[in-house]
């Protein structure tokens, strides 16, 4: 019975305590990693977490950038899209009378005593080729080609050029003016085709197009420009030499955008209007040899040299007629 009773006392104890046996010891806490030990053991979860990182730093620096492009004024937007190589400089468009611009008028006062006028029609005999659709406005009209442009009631050619090839010795050659030479981009084109320029004076292009427009110019002997003008901006350069022909001007976004720009030492120089005339005030007397020029085929002479007789105070006449076989393909 005494055995009975210690094992009775025993089973009390046990369950006064809330367990059959001792208490047990709590188990020990892992060890702390050491530093770069998750890397290691989880290198692809810690490269997207750096990812993110970059990310969200990436958003929080370029959102203020966006919102500011896109709520500035027209000028600060465009100045954002500037890009220009060579001597170029890209600003917004001064207050400059764009007009309907035109061809520019003789580069040199009206004829001296001294001096005479030599006058002309340039035109083409027989059929003149179709003109191409070279691409299409926004409105869905198309663009027509403007690299011969024959009037159907005259025949003339318009935008040839007919320049004196070299002034004679001696002669008195008025400076450059002081005014730009201006030429404009409208409607995906350049108003002028064909633009007259001095040796040393400002040419401007002024795009009045709600987009962006590209003017790169092929030199000779100057130093080629590049510049993307932003709407109501204006490209401004100078010609330092006179050039050998006519120097094409292009765009980098719009194939078809094509003018040219005649830069010359002197002033003797026409572009016969749409019924193909011409007209050069101020000439030195006596004979002179004059280059017509066509931007056909990338370049084309209509006649590298041709000899007038110019009289003081009187008006000489140069008329030619091309065949239209000149103007084969393209």
């Amino acid at each position: 019975m005494a055995d009975l009773g210690a094992i009775v006392k025993k089973i009390s104890e046990a369950r006064a305590l809330g367990t059959h046996g001792p208490p047990s010891t709590p188990p020990a806490p892992p060890p702390k990693p050491e530093p770069g030990e998750l890397i290691r053991r989880y290198p692809t979860v810690s490269l997207l977490c750096g990812v993110a990182i970059v990310g969200v730093v990436a958003i929080a620096i370029l959102i203020p950038i966006f919102i500011t492009r896109a709520s500035g004024p027209p000028a600060t937007r465009g100045a954002a899209m500037i890009q220009a190589t060579g001597p170029v400089t890209v600003a917004p468009a001064r207050a400059v009378a764009i007009g309907p611009l035109v061809p520019s008028g003789p580069l040199v006062d009206g004829p001296a005593e001294t001096t005479g006028t030599l006058s002309g029609i340039i035109r083409m005999e027989g059929d003149p080729p179709v003109r191409r659709i070279v691409g299409t406005l926004p409105s869905g009209s198309p663009i027509l080609d403007e690299s011969l442009l024959v009037d159907p009631q005259s025949n003339g050619i318009a935008n040839a050029v007919v320049y004196l090839v070299r002034p004679p010795a001696g002669a008195t050659i008025p400076p450059a003016p002081a005014s730009p030479s201006i030429f404009g981009i409208s409607a995906a084109t350049h108003v002028p085709h064909v633009l007259m320029a001095r040796m040393g004076q400002e040419v401007v292009a002024v795009n009045s197009d709600p987009v962006p427009r590209s003017v790169h110019s092929a030199p000779y002997r100057n130093e080629a420009i590049n510049a993307v003008v932003p709407p109501a901006f204006a490209a401004s350069w100078r010609f330092t030499k006179a050039e050998t022909r006519p120097v094409r001007i292009t765009s980098d976004f719009d194939p078809w955008m094509t003018a040219w720009i005649v830069v010359l030492d002197h002033p003797w120089v026409a572009i016969t209007d749409k019924s193909g005339a011409f007209k050069i005030e101020g000439l030195p007397s006596g004979t002179r040899e004059f280059t017509i020029w066509h931007e056909w085929g990338g370049g084309l002479y209509l006649a590298r040299k041709v000899a007038v007789t110019i009289d003081e105070r009187q008006t000489s006449e140069l008329n030619l007629s091309i065949p239209a076989s000149r103007f084969g393909d393209d």
